[in-house]
């Protein structure tokens, strides 16, 4: 069997999935690091694809509110997605709200 092309940021390490992202630019020097990775915890390809969709939603929300608390520009838009949540983190499918808090993540260097 050939090699499977997971989609972007998509990789698989050992038999479990993650994901992983590019730091913006002007946010490298704040996380010192230039990506962001974090295990999906799944070994399904249909479940990790659906769940990182998730995930590159919730990595988008902590960027931009690390440039807001960083005084620089971001998209506000974003941010108020992130009010939306109440219903997903009631329903238990996700920690959206912490995202910025999440130990699950990690930095390339890391490793």
């Amino acid at each position: 069997m050939g090699h499977k092309r997971w989609p972007r940021g998509l990789s698989l390490r050992g038999s479990t999935f993650q994901f992983w992202v590019r730091v913006p630019v002007d946010l490298r020097e704040d996380f010192g690091c230039s990506h962001v990775k974090r295990s999906l915890r799944k070994d399904s390809p249909s479940i990790a694809i659906r769940q990182s969709r998730r995930v590159a939603a919730e990595i988008d929300v902590m960027f931009e509110e690390r440039r807001r608390v960083a005084g620089l520009r971001y998209e506000k838009s974003l941010l108020a997605s992130n009010d939306n949540t109440c219903f997903v983190a009631q329903t238990g499918l996700s920690s959206i709200a912490s995202v910025s808090s999440e130990p699950a993540m990690s930095s390339s260097r890391e490793e």
